[in-house]
């Protein structure tokens, strides 16, 4: 087995049979040195949770209560919302940033740090670069496409393929653009 899956193994165990009787020899002993990362609020059901990679001492939780969404991120609650972005919240690797999306009946958002984004009538992913430092995503606005690069909007187009392209440490983003159905451009951002 990996590490990596080795500690994701261990946080389930934590999360979710720390109650359990079972034998020590069928679970993992629960010691002195044991950490407990997160109890599920009262009247809660578990949606997701992610991890902080790869430091692994924070999560990112997603929960449902009486059919609205909520996150959870270090003990901070988030919500109520109609529904959270499949895969989110979670934390962009070799950082603290943590990020959501959130889809609603009248317009979606992302939530970055704690801090709502303007609002879109549809949104792509988010990506991270892979220092985690900076972050794109993709959203509608109207009859307009646009990336949005580090919570600043880039210029419209009629369509964008895809999601963008941030280079590892994230200073260069590419993303392929439609200025009309047969002009396409491939759009690169320093």
């Amino acid at each position: 087995m990996t590490k990596i899956f080795k500690i994701f193994a261990l946080f389930t165990i934590l999360l979710f049979s720390a109650a359990a009787e079972t034998s020590s020899d069928e679970l993992l002993k629960i010691t002195e040195k044991t950490k407990t990362l997160y109890v599920l609020p009262p009247e809660f059901a578990f949606v997701d949770v992610k991890s902080n990679y790869p430091v692994f001492d924070k999560l990112a939780v997603a929960l449902v209560k009486e059919k609205k969404m909520y996150a959870q991120i270090d003990n901070k609650l988030f919500g109520p919302y109609a529904n959270i972005g499949k895969g989110t919240p979670f934390f962009a690797p070799y950082t603290q940033k943590d990020a959501f999306i959130v889809y609603s009946d009248d317009k979606d958002f992302v939530v970055v740090n704690g801090k709502q984004e303007k609002k879109y009538s549809a949104l792509g992913s988010i990506i991270f670069s892979k220092n985690g430092k900076h972050y794109a995503y993709k959203a509608q606005n109207k009859n307009s496409q646009l990336v949005i690069i580090d919570g600043k909007e880039q210029s419209l187009y009629k369509g964008i393929k895809d999601n963008p392209v941030l280079s590892d440490d994230g200073k260069k983003t590419a993303y392929i653009a439609f200025k009309n159905k047969k002009d396409a451009y491939v759009i690169t951002k320093d």
